[in-house]
C-alpha cells in the first residue's frame, strides 16, 4: 500500500488506511472532541486562559459591569499590523494612568486565544486589562452587536464616557485621541 497520493491521479474516494485503521475516522473523532471543548467554553462569562469568549450578549455584560464608569474599548486582531502598533500606545497609557479601564476585544476566532494572550502579555496588557475574543462562527453578527454602523475595519477603538455615550475611531490611535478622552472623562 502506498503512503502518498499523487494529486494528478484520480482519487478513488475510499477511506485512506493507516495500519488498517481509517484515518478519516480518527480525524472526525478529534474534530468532534475539539468542537465539544469550544462549545463548552463558549458559554457566556467562561474564561479561556483569562480571555473571555465574546458571544452574543457580551457587550451588554461589558457595559453592565461598568455602570457610571468611562472606559476605552479596543477591537483588534493578531493579523493587523496597525492594531499591534496601537497595543504599545494603550500599554503606555495604562502604565502612566493605571486607573484607566481598558477592554480589549480580539476579532480572531477562539482558536487564537493563546496567540492573543501571548501578544497582550508581550505588550504589557496581560493583567489589569479585560480581554475578550470572538467565539461565534459568524463574526459579522458580533461586529453588528458592537456597532451597527461598523463594517469590520481595524483597528477600531471606542471611547466611552460615564453615561456610555461613545465615540468610535477607525484606524490607528494617536496619543492625542486618548488624552482628549481622558480629559473629557476626568481620567
Amino acid at each position: 500500500m502506498r503512503d502518498t497520493i499523487n494529486r494528478f491521479e484520480k482519487p478513488d474516494h475510499r477511506l485512506l488506511l493507516l495500519d488498517n485503521k481509517p484515518k478519516s475516522t480518527v480525524i472526525v473523532i478529534l474534530y468532534f472532541i475539539a468542537c465539544l471543548f469550544v462549545s463548552v467554553g463558549s458559554v457566556q462569562g467562561v474564561k479561556a486562559d483569562d480571555t473571555r469568549l465574546f458571544v452574543s450578549g457580551s457587550l451588554t455584560q461589558i457595559l453592565n459591569a461598568r455602570q457610571g464608569q468611562p472606559f476605552l474599548m479596543a477591537v483588534w486582531s493578531v493579523a493587523c499590523p496597525p492594531c499591534i502598533a496601537d497595543l504599545n500606545l494603550i500599554a503606555n497609557t495604562l502604565r502612566e494612568n493605571p486607573r484607566v479601564d481598558i477592554v480589549m476585544i480580539s476579532m480572531d476566532d477562539a482558536s487564537y486565544t493563546q496567540a492573543v494572550r501571548t501578544i497582550l502579555i508581550k505588550y504589557g496588557l496581560g493583567s489589569g486589562v479585560e480581554s475578550w475574543i470572538f467565539a461565534e462562527p459568524y463574526a459579522p453578527r458580533l461586529r453588528y452587536e458592537i456597532d451597527s454602523t461598523w463594517y469590520g475595519e481595524l483597528p477600531r477603538t471606542y471611547f466611552y464616557d460615564a453615561h456610555h455615550n461613545r465615540r468610535a475611531l477607525s484606524g490607528g490611535l494617536r496619543q492625542q485621541d486618548i488624552e482628549d478622552w481622558m480629559a473629557k472623562t476626568g481620567r
